[in-house]
């Protein structure tokens, strides 16, 4: 015999209501009438509620999408990777020389420009020079601190993307890393001290007489290294 609810079963009804909005009040036809409704009706939400695709605790879980990327997370030891020889090195250094010429001039012409505003203010005597250029050619303290304005600024771009990611953009294009012994990033006040050292590029010459470890005189100076990444490796942002 099929299972019946009648109108006399109010939590049924209350819920039934709420469940199927086309719910027909059982008032207002006859008892059985009333029978068929309510089988039909109760036919009809256990189908709707079957049909509802079932989840677990699990499907809920907002780790598994972060879990799912730690599985496929690749972790570089970079201890690994070879040091670098100088004609990287050095194919690394032109790219960087062209950067750095452009930093320069980018840096010199703000800072002539604020040379410019100091002596507009009364900070810098320009008596006897018509040219600026002059009264900047005239002292070695005007000359110091122009060109050690565009100095500064240059070291601070190597030393920035040195400690940030261990790559210049020009070491990024020949798959080169500077890095600590134990493979960890710089710090910006190693790479301050690695900026003296490096005479201009010059520094990289000890690696052609250095076939066994391929340190730089700026390598030795403040114990990092420069390896060579693979091209996997070689995808992080700078």
């Amino acid at each position: 015999m099929p299972f019946v609810y009648y109108e006399s079963d109010w939590h049924y009804t209350k819920r039934l209501r709420v469940i199927n909005p086309f719910y027909i009040d059982s008032s207002l036809i006859d008892d059985k009438s009333t029978n068929r409704v309510s089988i039909l009706v109760i036919i009809a939400v256990t189908l709707n509620l079957t049909a509802l695709p079932r989840y677990t605790n699990a499907d809920f879980n907002p780790m598994n999408a972060f879990m799912s990327e730690q599985d496929n997370t690749t972790f570089v030891k970079y201890t690994e990777f070879p040091r670098a020889g100088f004609f990287r090195r050095f194919g690394s250094w032109v790219y960087d020389v062209l950067i750095a010429l452009a930093v320069y001039m980018v840096a010199g012409a703000i800072g002539f420009g604020l040379f410019a505003l100091a002596a507009n203010i009364g900070l810098v005597d320009t008596s006897g020079h018509e040219h600026l250029i002059d009264v900047k050619e005239s002292s070695y303290v005007y000359q110091i601190l122009v060109d050690g304005w565009s100095l500064a600024w240059v070291a601070f771009f190597f030393v920035y993307f040195w400690a940030r990611s261990g790559q210049t953009i020009g070491m990024k294009a020949w798959r080169l890393r500077v890095q600590n012994l134990d493979g960890s990033l710089i710090t910006k006040k190693t790479g301050f001290k690695r900026i003296f050292p490096t005479l201009f590029g010059f520094g990289n010459i000890l690696v052609l007489f250095d076939r066994k470890n391929h340190l730089s005189l700026q390598d030795r100076m403040t114990k990092t290294e420069v390896i060579v990444l693979s091209l996997d490796a070689n995808k992080s942002k700078i």
